[in-house]
């Protein structure tokens, strides 16, 4: 005589177990944070500002380097800074990253973002000249792959119309390296209406610029196996058991 009861739970249980197979896989969660955390007391800071109220937008722009110790994705990018005067009703960033050309930021970047308004968020610090320091945030989305054990430099610069808003400062950070880079832009030595960017040299301060960078290493977005198909054998011996009563 056949045991229904014991039957419908044999039929069950293979969709069970298929049904915890096709479950998604979990990922490790590695994301990896390089950071130079902002000098809290009376920070100084580099100028990066582009004047847009030119015929060329023309200013100074400035970059700092950062390690990059893992091949990885660029995940969140954050910085600081404060303005020689009021604030302007909102900010127009382009944040660069370059890679390395004999210790300086090469020419050509090889991430580039635009129009970037950094969600700027008051902080309780005021810089060097009283003016209060603001953070900024970008997630950037897709962002190329940076290949791993090679030196980097982040560039912000804000692209404002100075004849009524306040150039913009990078703040100081507590010193990691005590060195900062800067290009002028247009390039002064060219010849006529240019827009090339000069070379980059050293900054003019000893300090490094306030920045954090998230990434996630891409070794760590392997997926790793499902626990449910650990959880296959024993399954297996339950259905079995419940077969031969």
């Amino acid at each position: 005589m056949v045991d229904y009861d014991r039957l419908r739970v044999a039929l069950r249980a293979p969709a069970i177990l298929a049904l915890l197979m096709l479950m998604p896989f979990g990922a490790a969660n590695a994301v990896v944070v390089i950071e130079q955390a902002l000098l809290t007391t009376a920070p100084d800071g580099a100028e990066s500002t582009l004047d847009t109220s030119q015929p060329t937008p023309a200013g100074v722009e400035s970059a700092d380097r950062f390690f990059l110790p893992q091949t990885a994705e660029i995940l969140n990018i954050g910085w600081f800074g404060s303005y020689d005067g009021s604030p302007p009703s909102s900010d127009n960033f382009t944040v660069r990253i370059f890679g390395d050309n004999g210790g300086l930021p090469a020419d050509t970047p090889l991430v580039e973002l635009t129009g970037v308004d950094g969600s700027r968020t008051t902080t309780s610090t005021t810089d060097a000249f009283g003016a209060p320091v603001f953070s900024y945030n970008l997630s950037p989305g897709l962002t190329p792959i940076l290949t791993g054990g090679n030196t980097y430099y982040l560039s912000v610069v804000n692209l404002l119309d100075l004849t009524s808003d306040s150039s913009w400062f990078w703040a100081q950070a507590i010193n990691t390296d005590s060195v900062n880079y800067e290009r002028v832009v247009p390039d002064p030595f060219g010849v006529g209406p240019n827009p090339t960017p000069g070379p980059w040299d050293i900054g003019l301060g000893e300090f490094s610029l306030a920045s954090r960078i998230e990434i996630e290493p891409i070794d760590a977005q392997v997926s790793a196996p499902s626990p449910f198909l650990l959880m296959a054998p024993f399954v297996l011996l339950a259905l079995r058991r419940v077969v031969q009563g």
